[in-house]
């Protein structure tokens, strides 16, 4: 009986089966790097160049009441990176507390989306009321875009005035 299984008739024709494994091999890892996404290029860096946060009230320099306080601001940043929040401080105290979104996607029964482009943060008991004399208001916008963190920050100084009764 004739054998003429596929390995018997590669070997009659002068198939080197060490130079094909190697050939195989070479192959199939340039395919690899050709379609295999890498996890971090270059190219994928977002611009956090326009990454901003600004307190919009009060401004800086203005007489205030002294107890508390809500402060109102804007924050700019890449709408597709819902890794982003807006931080408050009084006089660099820590820990910030989270400001609240009051961006396009928030609503009266409370956020649904992480939507910074304009936020709120109240002055209260419950962290610190704004006292007589000079307090300095800090937001802090703070992204995790990819392997890098984007920090951004802005603040007022205003002045606590007494309360006449």
């Amino acid at each position: 009986m004739l054998d003429l299984s596929i390995s018997k008739v590669l070997r009659l024709t002068g198939f080197n089966f060490n130079t094909a494994k190697y050939t195989i091999l070479v192959a199939c890892l340039a395919i690899m790097f050709i379609f295999v996404p890498t996890p971090f290029a270059i190219s994928q860096v977002l611009n956090i160049s326009n990454f901003g946060v600004k307190i919009t009230y009060p401004s800086d320099g203005e007489p205030v009441s002294v107890g508390e306080l809500t402060i109102f601001g804007t924050a700019r940043y890449d709408t597709t990176n819902n890794a982003c929040t807006v931080f408050a401080d009084w006089n660099d105290s820590q820990p910030m507390q989270k400001a609240m979104p009051a961006g396009l996607n928030f609503t009266e029964f409370g956020r649904n989306s992480n939507d910074y482009s304009s936020w709120t943060f109240t002055y209260t008991s419950q962290y610190h009321l704004i006292s007589e004399g000079t307090n300095e208001l800090t937001a802090k916008l703070s992204c995790d875009v990819g392997p890098f963190n984007s920090t951004k920050y802005d603040s007022v100084t205003v002045t606590g005035i007494p309360t006449e009764d």
